[in-house]
């Protein structure tokens, strides 16, 4: 099965995150330097950050960045993920 690009790259952060070159609590490169590295979109960089934070191997600190998980990571994506309920005015429900 085909990856797409945002996963390629989320593997390469995860590796370098498992290999212990990404240490928890430190902070990772910002999205635009990812996008210069990796040379391809901001948006893709985005879906590729996203998924770490699915996955919890990173944490996102407003108007900070991306920082490594200090808790230890299992590489699973959230199995109840919240969503916003419109019926309810807008309170989070997790399904």
């Amino acid at each position: 099965m085909k990856q797409y690009k945002y996963e390629e790259i989320a593997a390469n952060i995860e590796s370098k995150i498992t290999g212990g070159q990404y240490l928890p609590g430190h902070r990772l490169p910002s999205v635009r330097t990812l996008k210069q590295h990796y040379r391809i979109s901001l948006s893709t960089i985005q879906s590729a950050c996203d998924e770490l934070l699915l996955r919890a191997l990173v944490e996102s600190a407003p108007r900070s960045g991306n920082y490594v998980s200090a808790r230890p990571a299992t590489g699973k994506v959230n199995a109840t993920p919240i969503v916003m309920d419109p019926v309810s005015n807008g309170s989070c429900v997790q399904e």
